[in-house]
């Protein structure tokens, strides 16, 4: 629950930094990727010697960042500090009357949601395609990081790339590419054609992540910002996570893995098209 909720509260807090000290979130994600791929590459042969490892490990790197934070000084400038205070319960809670925050969350709670839900138990679906589950999890492992690898690089271009695009449409792209993929999944078989649905997954977070933030600093006041992130993306995700987790993994258990990524496919695929509708277009600022 710590590390779920904290990893949200650090992204928005970046985006708030970044917004603030005039540099794009995405070229500050991107060094938490790489971090995430240099720890995918060892854990899988950490995970068969000792599973106890990996979590020795990653609370030595709590504690450190614990200390990275506590010598940390942020100074907002004094505008933002003026507006933060001004904010008012009631303001926040405004949000919830505003159709864009509901066109926005038909992409958070039908799209996003069924993906993260589908990607929860892709590792043991990937390992099951080799000889042991041992030999599965290391593979993983060193996929999982040339995917993220090529994720950080993506992070650093992302940015340009959004501002090409436009906002509503590098979400409507990122959110093609998650149908693609766990439709995919569902199609092809072996290790190697499994690995091609794993790598697109560094397509489209980038997109995806950067095109969030922007979609909230277009469409909302920079108050709120911050909340509406916590509220709409990270409890929105962990909602839809408690609700379809059980059912998705009954799903597995009935008609096999192949059978339920396409069923998900196929309403990850409704969502998409009605939030082609429900997303506010780009305006400008």
């Amino acid at each position: 629950m710590t590390f779920i909720a904290g990893s949200f509260a650090l992204e928005s807090f970046a985006d708030r930094a970044g917004r603030a000290y005039g540099f794009e979130y995405g070229r500050v994600r991107l060094w938490g990727s790489l971090g995430f791929a240099f720890a995918a590459f060892f854990c899988g042969n950490l995970f068969n010697r000792d599973p106890r490892l990996s979590f020795y490990l990653a609370s030595a790197a709590a504690m450190v960042l614990f200390g990275v934070l506590h010598l940390l000084r942020f100074e907002a400038p004094a505008d933002d500090r003026q507006t933060s205070s001004a904010l008012r319960m009631g303001d926040a809670l405004a949000v919830l009357k505003l159709p864009e925050f509901w066109g926005f969350m038909v992409l958070i709670l039908g799209v996003t949601d069924l993906y993260l839900v589908y990607d929860q138990q892709f590792p043991v679906y990937f390992a099951s395609q080799f000889a042991t589950a041992d030999q599965g999890r290391v593979m993983f492992g060193r996929l999982a990081s040339a995917q993220i690898f090529v994720e950080a690089a993506l992070l650093f271009v992302a940015p340009s790339l959004v501002g090409r695009l436009g906002v509503k449409r590098s979400l409507l792209t990122a959110a093609a590419v998650m149908i693609v993929r766990i439709a995919g999944s569902g199609l092809v078989t072996g290790p190697w054609a499994i690995s091609a649905m794993k790598m697109l997954h560094s397509l489209e977070l980038p997109i995806l992540l950067v095109a969030l933030f922007r979609y909230i600093a277009l469409h909302f006041d920079s108050r709120v910002a911050s909340t509406l992130y916590l509220v709409g993306v990270s409890f929105g995700h962990s909602l839809g996570l408690a609700v379809l987790s059980s059912v998705v993994g009954r799903g597995y258990d009935l008609i096999g893995f192949p059978w339920t990524y396409l069923l998900l496919a196929a309403g990850t695929s409704v969502f998409w098209v009605a939030a082609c509708f429900s997303l506010a277009p780009d305006r400008r600022v």
